[in-house]
């Protein structure tokens, strides 16, 4: 296995492509990923379209970051649990097993195609999503004035699309196509919930990330697990100072959630929503972070991170296919 700097193509390419300006190199990884996938070794598809989209510097020799460590795990890590993990139907069994059926958000409805969709048997707010892929959410507040004809032509698209090969997600590719409908989650004083995002590593919450107001403009914060805000430490998102959060007073039973939920995998981000005094509702579980093109700031803190994913640990090790 070589890495991106010993990989000759890779090495002229590279430069190629950090000349050019970022709109065109952005088309570019995208391009390449329609359309050269085929052409591509797995290392190779990593380094094009993630080390020159986003600048990272991703070591799959010798991985000590945390972008490292996840795109080797993207890799070489196969799992067979994460097939039914990503599935976001399929997953609940594994929450009402693990923590408990009542952290799940309610069951509407189960359907292999729109059309088999009754709307008159749903209730005035729901959500839609399809089961195999990230951000086909459609959320009905007011059934209404819901565009039936719009939002069921965005399913029938996203049931056609393989989202493994969006990014190379491998986990996605087998989960058998469905639409689910949930119930719509209030927050009080909140137009949408907030979003608490564990990362996950060896087990253990390391960092937690807090999203809110994700319908208006999206604030994010980072927090220690002892819930004190790291200012200077950035994931993906800029921070919000204007919009730092009190600690929830369900903290520890989430991060006692997330950890009994994380406890099997080297690494995985656990999602949930808080909504006050009254309940705490899973989201889902993500094992490829980001797609594997999180900008972590400062760098130090990338290596922290790293350093807590144990590549030779035997929960990893059994499922590593180097």
């Amino acid at each position: 296995m070589l890495h991106p700097d010993h990989h000759p193509i890779a090495r002229w390419l590279g430069k190629l492509a950090r000349r050019l300006p970022p709109g065109l190199n952005h088309w570019l990884c995208r391009f390449i990923r329609k359309k050269f996938h085929w052409a591509l070794s797995p290392e190779l598809f990593c380094i094009c379209t993630k080390e020159w989209n986003r600048q990272l510097q991703v070591n799959l020799l010798q991985p000590t970051s945390f972008n490292d460590k996840l795109n080797f795990l993207m890799l070489y890590y196969r799992n067979p649990l994460l097939v039914k993990l990503a599935d976001k139907y399929a997953v609940r069994d594994y929450v009402a097993q693990t923590i408990g059926e009542h952290y799940l958000p309610r069951l509407l409805g189960v359907w292999e195609r729109p059309e088999d969709i009754r709307l008159d048997a749903l209730p005035d707010r729901f959500v839609l999503k399809t089961n195999h892929a990230c951000r086909t959410n459609i959320l009905c507040s007011d059934k209404q004035n819901f565009n039936w004809p719009e939002a069921s032509r965005k399913l029938s698209k996203w049931l056609k699309m393989d989202y493994s090969r969006v990014c190379e997600e491998w986990q996605y590719h087998d989960i058998p196509r469905k639409i689910i409908a949930e119930e719509y989650l209030d927050d009080p004083g909140q137009e949408v919930p907030r979003d608490f995002k564990f990362l996950c590593l060896g087990g253990k919450v390391r960092a937690i990330m807090l999203f809110s107001d994700r319908n208006i403009d999206i604030h994010m914060n980072v927090y220690t697990p002892q819930w004190e805000n790291m200012p200077e430490v950035s994931i993906n998102y800029p921070n919000s100072p204007e919009h730092l959060a009190e600690r929830p007073d369900n903290l520890d039973e989430m991060i006692r959630c997330a950890e009994l939920l994380a406890k099997p995998f080297p690494q995985v981000r656990v999602d949930f929503y808080d909504l006050g005094n009254r309940r705490i509702v899973f989201g889902e579980l993500t094992f490829s972070y980001g797609s594997g093109r999180a900008l972590i700031t400062p760098r130090s803190f990338d290596l922290e991170l790293g350093s807590q994913i144990d590549l030779d640990a035997p929960n990893c090790q059994r499922y590593l296919q180097v």
